[in-house]
């Protein structure tokens, strides 16, 4: 399970500290503060390649592949103070792990962030490292081993933009990586009703994977009622994407070899009406208790922000909202944590 995250140093943020919920975790603030940034941070630290998501992928996501690093961003920490670092802490196996992140070496075509194994003042050491191996079987350069997905604004890409046509639609029927193809449909079919109601009769639908060229984005669908993929909205689209990655953790929920799983989504409410966005956040409190998965995500709705806080008021064990200020020039920045808050207007 993840549990905090230390920020020494990464553009805009600097050293900050927040606690990460056990199911939900909100991040909030204004815009172009980093709130997408710090989400593909968390996500860099854990991960693994020994499970397949429903679309064929890694629960590995990595940072290079949603986020662009400049190469004067990268300072040698034996030469400036001013390098990127961020220390991400787990418990694994009732075993705290700490791994720290900093950015690779600049020669590389795209930077990316490399995660080392560290004590609890942050340090490097063998011993450290041999120590955490001997107990999880982490290796120092090795990510925390908890299958984790990064749901990025990939999925916000319209069909239309991005050289879709219906010869990238296939229909999916049997794949070695999804263990019941029906159970699948029916679980999509009833999630994506439960945000949008009666979006889809399940008699007589399928399952179909739809490709975007252009981004090399792939996602599986059930044909909504009386429309086609290609003409869906782009909250249709995006409620697709989420409900991909909730899938693909409940697909190997059975596995012993899962205990738990780590879910990032960036812009949770994107292009979603405010009663679908109700109904997705319920959605959401649900499987992540039935799935044992830690939910992150980030966004701008008030309506987002005030049922965040109603959760997090019922159980602050379970749910928090993180709201980042900054103010220019002051140098104060920091994470609130809204659990207290009657009104928003406290804050706007």
């Amino acid at each position: 399970m993840l549990k905090e995250v230390y920020i020494k140093k990464f553009r805009k943020f600097k050293d900050v500290t927040f606690n990460i919920s056990p199911r939900l975790t909100l991040i909030s603030g204004a815009n172009g503060i980093g709130k997408s940034t710090l989400l593909g941070i968390i996500a860099n630290g854990s991960g693994t390649k020994s499970f397949r998501t429903i679309n064929d992928k890694d629960f590995h996501p990595e940072f290079r592949d949603h986020f662009i690093l400049n190469k004067e961003e990268h300072l040698d920490a034996s030469k400036s103070n001013e390098y990127y670092e961020a220390i991400i802490k787990y418990n694994y196996n009732n075993i705290d792990v700490r791994k720290r992140v900093r950015t690779s070496h600049p020669n590389q075509k795209k930077l990316k962030l490399v995660p080392r194994t560290v004590d609890s003042n942050g340090i490097n050491n063998d011993k450290i490292s041999e120590s955490i191996e001997k107990q999880t079987g982490i290796t120092g350069s090795a990510r925390v081993p908890i299958p984790t997905v990064f749901v990025s604004m990939n999925r916000l890409f319209p069909f239309g933009e991005s050289d879709s046509s219906l010869k990238n639609i296939t229909k999916v029927n049997n794949r070695k990586n999804i263990e019941d193809n029906e159970a699948l449909l029916e679980d999509y079919v009833r999630m994506y009703n439960t945000v949008l109601p009666n979006s889809i009769k399940l008699s007589d639908v399928d399952l179909y994977e739809s490709y975007k060229p252009k981004i090399n984005y792939n996602v599986l669908y059930v044909m909504p009622s009386n429309s086609s993929i290609l003409t869906q909205s782009i909250g249709q689209d995006s409620l697709s994407g989420i409900i991909n990655a909730i899938l693909s953790f409940k697909n190997i929920s059975h596995l012993d070899k899962y205990k738990s799983g780590i879910l990032c989504i960036d812009e949770l409410d994107a292009s979603l009406h405010p009663d679908a966005q109700k109904r997705l956040l319920k959605l959401l409190e649900k499987e992540s208790a039935k799935l044992n998965l830690q939910i992150i995500f980030t966004s701008h709705s008030l309506t987002i922000l005030k049922e965040m806080i109603r959760l997090s008021k019922k159980n602050d064990s379970y749910y928090s909202v993180l709201y980042y200020r900054f103010i220019f020039g002051l140098h104060n920045n920091s994470f609130r944590k809204l659990i207290i808050c009657e009104s928003l207007d406290i804050w706007f």
